[in-house]
């Protein structure tokens, strides 16, 4: 799903009141509407509020959300912070709360001190929204840091106030607990020194026209379900195992060899009608007993086949999870960059070409790297921040036509094309060793099924991240693994593939 920069979403509701048509205030009182509801049913009858309102277009926002609340018999504060002149919308929202009399509103100037609030009031920011600008001011500094110490809930309309989609250091915003965000989510989000202020972000959906996303000009996606859904290649009725596609797995050595049982099982679990694997002998006799359908590539026996004799019979090759650093090591990884199938590098793949760069130039085009920031660094250099970072993934991807998994929260996928994908899913519960390797193996099978490349790296890393969400509710993320999330790869495609 394409992701509208955040300067451009004004344009949006501006394109969504001329062509619907609709009022801009009519607009606005549903944003505000898809807010309250929100509100009513995470809250029910419990709660009082304080709507901490701003003059701008969000803080309209948030006095329509008190004159909803307040009408639906909830005990409603609202702190009108007097900044500047308040916008048309804004003032009319105003004028139409003061019909709710039982509705306190009390009007903040700088120099005025915050009142009183009870610890059991929901604190709801509307302040700035998207319309924020550079710096807070001294004295409303102190009143947003003032805010954050207390001990209240606080839910962000649209975006906590303070943040822009600005990067580097956000020196401060509201310290939300949860962000209700309209349409879509804001680019800020997915990098940490903005997402630290956001807490759990939510979609509303507002009903801004489609035609404006569809005609807007960008290069950033985010992953949606409603959307990937649609990218699921049906089985057909008459397939066989010789037309779903056969994966092979070069992975792990002698101190490391479960990475090649979560690759081998996790790449039979996405789909791929043929697994072979080329494992240490000390995976092999485990990977036998728990996956009698793989195949052991002949190389791996005493008759040292070589590579190139079965690379035939295979249609894609995932490499480099727990492979090693022995020259043998190298010698497969160089094998099969010249093979010229498609290719998943991942783990000690990618530090083997890292301490060989003249590697890189021989890595073919599609390939899809999974690397995790250690790993990227290795290969691409050290970076002051993940924004410098990102820029240099998007100038490799494009400059040597690979895909890139930068893996991590929010893992980002930089494509050939210049397009960068926000992945939605996965939790910090997944920060464990061997759910790369999981990952590897699904890629892997995605693109033995069929897939381009660039759907394979976007859509497993998706349901890699959604089985691990699956598992952190079954199993708690304080003690998943990264067998837990490979034991729930069917029940992410069941997810997937149910009406979203």
């Amino acid at each position: 799903m394409k992701l509208v920069p955040t300067n451009e979403i004004s344009r949006w509701d501006a394109y969504t009141i001329d062509q619907s048509p609709i009022k801009s205030h009519i607009l606005m009182e549903r944003a505000a509407h898809a807010v309250f509801l929100w509100l009513d049913r995470k809250f029910e009858k419990k709660g009082a509020y304080v709507v901490i309102c701003g003059p701008g277009n969000n803080g309209g926002d948030g006095l329509c959300i008190a004159r909803m609340l307040s009408l639906k018999g909830r005990k409603v504060e609202v702190w009108y912070m007097d900044m500047k002149q308040p916008s048309a919308d804004n003032q009319l929202n105003m004028d139409r709360l003061h019909s709710c009399r039982q509705v306190i509103c009390r009007t903040i100037a700088a120099v005025d001190k915050l009142p009183g609030i009870p610890d059991d009031y929901i604190i709801v920011d509307a302040w700035m929204g998207t319309g924020f600008r550079g710096q807070w001011e001294g004295l409303w500094m102190k009143k947003v840091t003032l805010i954050n110490n207390l001990p209240n809930m606080r839910i962000s309309v649209d975006v906590p106030s303070g943040i822009f989609d600005l990067f580097g250091d956000s020196s401060l915003a509201v310290k939300a607990d949860f962000t209700l965000t309209f349409q879509q989510p804001k680019k800020s989000f997915f990098y940490p020194c903005s997402a630290r202020y956001t807490g759990k972000w939510i979609v509303l959906d507002i009903g801004l026209h489609p035609g404006f996303l569809a005609a807007n000009v960008t290069t950033m996606r985010w992953t949606e379900a409603k959307f990937l859904k649609n990218w699921i290649i049906e089985k057909d009725t008459f397939l066989h195992k010789g037309l779903g596609g056969h994966a092979l797995i070069i992975a792990g050595s002698k101190y490391m060899p479960g990475a090649a049982v979560l690759a081998v099982e996790a790449c039979a679990a996405t789909g791929a009608a043929l697994v072979s694997y080329k494992v240490p002998d000390e995976a092999r006799a485990s990977l036998a007993g728990r996956l009698p359908e793989a195949m052991v590539a002949p190389w791996a026996d005493s008759d040292k086949c070589p590579l190139e004799n079965f690379l035939d019979k295979v249609d894609v090759i995932g490499i480099g999870p727990g492979l090693g650093h022995q020259t043998d090591a190298l010698e497969l990884v160089k094998s099969a960059l010249n093979c010229r199938k498609p290719l998943v590098l991942d783990a000690d793949a990618l530090n083997l070409i890292s301490q060989h760069p003249q590697l890189l130039a021989q890595i073919p085009a599609n390939t899809i790297l999974t690397p995790h920031p250690g790993e990227f660094s290795r290969l691409f250099g050290v970076f002051e921040n993940e924004i410098s970072r990102d820029e240099v993934a998007s100038r490799e991807a494009v400059k040597r036509k690979i895909i890139i998994v930068l893996k991590g929260a929010y893992t980002r996928i930089f494509m050939p094309s210049g397009e960068l994908w926000f992945n939605t899913t996965g939790n910090p519960g997944m920060a464990k060793g061997g759910t790369g390797d999981v990952l590897t193996g699904m890629i892997t099978a995605l693109l033995a099924q069929g897939y381009s490349p660039e759907r394979s790296a976007v859509l497993g890393t998706f349901l890699h991240g959604k089985a691990g969400d699956i598992a952190s509710v079954r199993k708690t993320p304080y003690a998943m693994s990264a067998a837990d999330v490979l034991s729930f790869i069917s029940a992410s495609w069941e997810y997937l593939s149910q009406n979203h």
